[in-house]
């Protein structure tokens, strides 16, 4: 049987870890590192199955599996591996027939339970996301499932100016935790503790610690032309997030609260040196957050858009880019054509180089039109004391709109 003793949180950030720690008390080992094994001190026939007794059963389980050693003389069918049916006081009964032997106190038995593994199937809903598996040490554990929950948030980018459906940034999880072991025959034993399932919601996120003010997701994103801001808010009835730019233009867009998520895209004006964000009561009564944007002074045509590792969105602006096209024959699939991009992004100093950071294995990739991109190669190229990323993006011909 599993025991908790640190549980996932009814609200969690899947983009920071996600830990389950806990004892698994089908291991081998005591808690304190000793070894489970007994002196055999009788052997018996139980309803035409081997029983034995030892000292104390406490330490033995039904299901378990047990190796029997030492047994002498007609005894010695015995020695191996045995499950256990049944446990009694001071006794063990096994799923193995009694063929017959004497009644002598010899041998000892051991627990077994080869290979044992502590098992967390994460679920979106009723999908099964993945499973993660670790080893109990003297019977505790710990478990992370944030790389697994991550992969069940899906995208809410867009460039489309307005309000900005948040469906994708959250979703309600149930994570099963099992105890797997080999039986006797070497089949597997998979045994879920149920009292122990955790539930509750997922963020796309590194901290749900602001969660009932509001916590801006994306604070630093800085991007020319269009502006994604993602956030998470547990407040008021009726929200807006208000745009205004250094220019004067100011925007405000109503936004829906999904699982405690917001999000709206906002259209920088030319010549707009900074954008200041309010995420706010609909009629401004109250303020919740507020962030200033800034806008590069170079704002190129091409740029990409890519999901960050704090679970919001940032850019990067290309300053050199060529495109032609290739085809692939790849084994067994058809001929696929591809659009290449070789291009390269604006100089930093190097202590900047963070500025890329999640950019090249980012799952979720745009180009300035909204396209979703691949990255083929990545270089990453030092000037004296700047740095320059240099890109290989690909586009799927046979895809595109």
């Amino acid at each position: 049987m599993i025991t908790v003793t640190t549980a996932l949180a009814a609200d969690i950030a899947s983009f920071a870890p996600c830990r389950i720690s806990g004892t698994a008390d089908r291991d081998r080992y005591r808690t304190d590192g000793t070894l489970i094994q007994d002196n055999i001190t009788a052997w018996a026939n139980s309803g035409g199955k081997l029983a034995i007794s030892i000292a104390d059963e406490k330490d033995y389980e039904v299901g378990d599996s047990v190796v029997i050693a030492g047994g002498t003389g007609d005894l010695s069918n015995y020695n191996g591996r045995h499950n256990i049916q049944l446990t009694g006081t001071g006794q063990l009964i096994m799923a193995t027939d009694w063929t017959g032997g004497t009644t002598a106190a010899v041998g000892t038995v051991t627990r077994a339970n080869d290979n044992l593994m502590v098992r967390a199937d994460v679920y979106k809903g009723a999908d099964l996301l993945g499973s993660v598996y670790t080893m109990p040490v003297n019977q505790a554990f710990t478990v992370d499932v944030s790389d697994i929950l991550k992969t069940g948030h899906s995208s809410i980018f867009t460039l489309t100016a307005g309000a900005v459906a948040t469906t994708g940034a959250a979703f309600a999880y149930t994570v099963k935790l099992f105890e797997q072991y080999q039986a006797a025959n070497f089949g597997t034993v998979s045994e879920e503790t149920v009292a122990e399932e955790q539930t509750g919601t997922a963020h796309r996120t590194t901290s749900v610690t602001g969660i009932d003010t509001t916590t801006i997701l994306n604070s630093n994103f800085q991007a020319g032309g269009k502006l994604l801001i993602h956030a998470l808010n547990d407040q008021g009835s009726t929200l807006a997030i208000r745009f205004t730019a250094s220019t004067g233009a100011q925007t405000t867009v109503a936004v829906t609260r999904v699982n405690k998520h917001i999000a709206a895209c906002y259209e920088i004006p030319a010549g707009a040196k900074w954008v200041e964000v309010e995420v706010r009561e609909t009629d401004f009564g109250v303020n919740y957050a507020t962030l200033t944007v800034r806008v590069p002074a170079q704002v190129c045509t091409k740029r990409l858009y890519y999901l960050n590792r704090i679970g919001g969105y940032a850019s990067v602006e290309l300053v050199e880019w060529e495109d032609f096209n290739a085809t692939d024959k790849v084994w067994r699939f058809p001929t696929k054509s591809y659009l290449i991009r070789e291009a390269k992004t604006v100089r930093e100093a190097r202590q900047n180089a963070a500025y890329y950071d999640g950019l090249v294995d980012s799952p979720e990739i745009y180009d300035e039109t909204g396209a979703q991109v691949y990255i083929r190669e990545d270089r990453l190229q030092t000037y004296g004391n700047d740095v320059q990323l240099s890109v290989t993006i690909e586009y799927d011909i046979n895809n595109m709109v």
